[in-house]
Formats: C-alpha cells, structure tokens, sequence
C-alpha cells in the first residue's frame, strides 16, 4: 500500500511539472526594440524564480517520499527506565522524542552478552504514539527456545540493546543505544533459581578454599532505576591459527614484565581474558550457542549429565561442529607459586544424550623454556562427572600459560562439554 503511494504521489509531481512547461511556451514575443527585450527579460526572470520555488518545493516533497519509502525514518531514545523484573523478564518504559515518521514505528530490546546477541530472548514492540512520548516493551528469556529444548536453567546477559524500528523495514534499525545491564535470567533478584526444588545448587569437585572465592553474585537493579547508555563496548577477545596446541608457538613475555605469584585463580571468571579458537578457525567470547564453528561461554548455574544435577561455574566449551572437531582456550601468562593444583569437574549439560563423548585436556605451556606439556587427557561420556585434580607443582616459581582443550570423540553430535569449577588452588 506504501509503495503504491509513493508511486502515485510521484506522478501527481511529475504531471504538475509537465503542465507548467506549456503555460511559459504561450507567453507573447515581442521584436519591438529594447522595451520588448526588457519585457522579456523580466518575465523569464519571474518564470526561473518561479520555476527554482516550484522546484524546490517538489524536490522537498520528492526527498520526503523517497525517505518514506526507503525507510529512512528519524528519531532518538531519551530515556529507559525499569518498570519490573522477573526471573525471566524484564518490563521497560521507554521515553522516545523527535519521530518524524510514525506510522509503524516500534521500540524493540535485545540481550547481549560480551557484544553478543544471546539467542533464546523475545521483545514485545512498545508501538510509537505521536513524536514524543513513552513506549512499554517486555523482553522475555523463552523457555526451550534458542539453541535447544533442553538450554540451561540460567543465562547470564551484561547488557541490552534497544532501538526503533519500522514494522515493513524490521532490518532497518535507528535511534539504536546500549545500557549496562547485568542479569541471570532464570534467577530472581536474591540468586534463587525459578521452579527449584530447594534454592541450593550443587557445587561438583573439591570445595576447599570456597569461601574464599570470588563472589559471583549478579548485581540487582531494582525497579524504578533509569538505565544510564553503555560508554564502554564490551570486550572480544580471539586467537590467531588453528593448529594443535603442542604445535602453536607464543611471544614470550618480554623482561621487563614483572608478574606477581598466583596461588589461587579463577578459570571460570577469567575465561574472558582467554585466546579461544577451533578446528574453525578464531573465536570470540562467550560464543553464540548456534556456531558451526564451536563456541565456549560461561553459564553462571546450569544442569549436567543425565541426572540433572544443578551445578555453578559452568564454562561450556562445544567442538567445531565436524568430525574429529575440537576447541580451546589458551589463558594468559600465570606466574605460579608453591603447591598450585588444577582442579575442575569434567562432564557434560543434561540432555546430551546424542552424544559418544568427548576428551578433555589440560595443557601447560612454559613460557622461559618453550615447551608444551599434555598433563590431563581423559574421556569422559554423557551420563559421567570426572573430577581433576593436577598438581602443577614443577611450575612453582615458572611464568605459565594454561591450555583447555575439548576434542570431539569422533562426531561432535551434542558435544555439549563443560568445566565445572575450573580454578588453581594452593594446597
């Protein structure tokens, strides 16, 4: 119907002009001598400045529907505010000024996670009223959706993404804006998992040293806060290559770099700061859970093996989607101290029953001499959890990098692999 508009308004300008051309063909000569040359010079001069008006104001309506129908639409986010919080949702009032099209104008939201879209999310569209006003929109975490029926009980996001939109150009984004928003979906605000039995997670592998751990609590934001735009993008990182680790060969760290002891640090928290790459190529992270190229990201509480256990600090670290498929993170450089061990729980999220198993691997690569050391490789099925406990002792004293590593046992059908707890521990 649009275009069909803007087609006839189109020929309406374009008759208007045609129509104009005969009435300055009529105008009488006149050969008198100079007053005729005067007359004539007057009446073509009033006939430009007619025509340049004329003009002008068919170039301006000619601008308008071609902006109408390309989508070219304007206007701009003032301000966000948060109406509710659910488990599984959150409700915005979205303040909006200086829309000059409204016809079809909506506000929509998505959640992000390290700069990602997170899949699995559903926005209402807050529909735009006028050229200034406020619009209310519900993003909603969907239950079963994304990914796969069987998706992890949480989801952690960092921020939202909300922008305005033409219901017949939905490609066509403007007015788009970024806010800080920290949450864990399927929580509510006090860390207590929606539809759990108890409230209390279990946390697989040794849990010496826990209460010393960093907390991983999300920050809560409550009702009626008015959501600040992001300043700062979130950071990506990647790696370079795709050769086995025992093959890739590193920079050493440069002389001058003074690094402190570690005794205690979190794979889990810090997988952000890892070099993550596949079979495939390069990888960013968290990853999006639909990449043929495998993906790792962090799943704050989840279920694993068939049973479905509850467990926290979950890094999900899925092999390149093909035979003999494989993926890894190389950590930075660890100077470590005295009686260091890895430990972490190897198994798999629930509902990975397609899948033949996977072999989990631990490397250590020392920065001064250059070496590469496999010391963990095991395979682990489905329906398993398998503790690790590796005494990295020989280090003490060595500047380290740490190497996790997944390779698909045979097809990566439902590789779902995950590190439970992955953390150094003094012991």
């Amino acid at each position: 119907m649009r275009k069909r508009n803007f087609f006839v308004n189109l020929l309406v300008i374009i008759v208007t002009l045609l129509l104009s051309i005969p009435a300055v063909a009529q105008q009488p000569a006149d050969n008198s001598g100079n007053g005729g040359s005067a007359a004539n010079s007057q009446g073509n001069t009033f006939f430009n400045n007619l025509l340049n008006t004329v003009g002008a104001v068919l170039n301006e309506k000619l601008q308008d529907e071609f902006d109408r129908w390309l989508g070219k639409y304007e206007g701009k986010i003032e301000q966000v505010r948060l109406i509710e919080q659910t488990p599984d949702s959150i409700v915005l009032e979205v303040t909006y000024r200086g829309i000059k099209q409204q016809d079809g104008v909506s506000a929509k939201g998505e959640v992000l996670r390290g700069g990602m879209v997170l899949p699995g999310f559903s926005s209402t569209l807050g529909q735009v009223q006028g050229k200034s006003g406020i619009a209310r929109l519900t993003i909603t975490r969907t239950a079963g959706s994304g990914w796969d029926a069987s998706a992890p009980a949480t989801e952690t996001s960092d921020q939202i993404r909300l922008y305005l939109v033409r219901s017949d150009y939905p490609d066509r984004h403007f007015g788009e804006l970024v806010y800080d928003f920290p949450k864990t979906w399927g929580e509510d605000a006090y860390g207590v998992e929606a539809g759990a039995e108890d409230g209390e997670a279990i946390e697989l592998g040794d849990d010496t040293g826990q209460e010393n751990a960093p907390s991983t609590t999300t920050p809560v934001i409550r009702p009626g806060t008015i959501l600040l735009p992001s300043t700062v993008k979130p950071a990506q990182t990647g790696n370079t290559g795709s050769q086995a680790p025992v093959s890739v060969q590193q920079p050493k760290v440069p002389t001058n770099t003074v690094l402190s002891q570690v005794t205690s640090y979190d794979l889990f928290q810090n997988a952000s700061k890892a070099r993550w790459r596949s079979s495939r190529g390069t990888l960013t992270y968290p990853g999006n859970p639909n990449d043929s190229r495998g993906f790792a990201r962090g799943i704050a509480r989840g279920r694993v093996t068939n049973r479905g256990m509850t467990a926290l600090n979950i890094l999900e670290t899925h092999p390149a989607w093909s035979d003999n498929g494989w993926i890894e993170g190389r950590y930075p450089a660890l100077l470590l101290g005295p009686r260091v061990h890895f430990l972490a729980t190897a198994s798999f999220l629930q509902g990975a029953t397609g899948s033949n198993g996977a072999i989990f691997k631990v490397y250590v690569y020392s920065v001064k001499d250059n070496k590469m050391r496999r010391v963990f490789a095991r395979r682990v099925n489905p329906s398993d959890t398998r503790h690790i406990d590796i005494d990295l002792s020989r280090w003490a004293g060595k500047s380290v990098e740490l190497i996790l590593r997944v390779d698909a046992g045979g097809n990566s059908a439902r590789d779902w692999a995950v590190w439970i707890k992955p953390r150094l521990e003094q012991k």
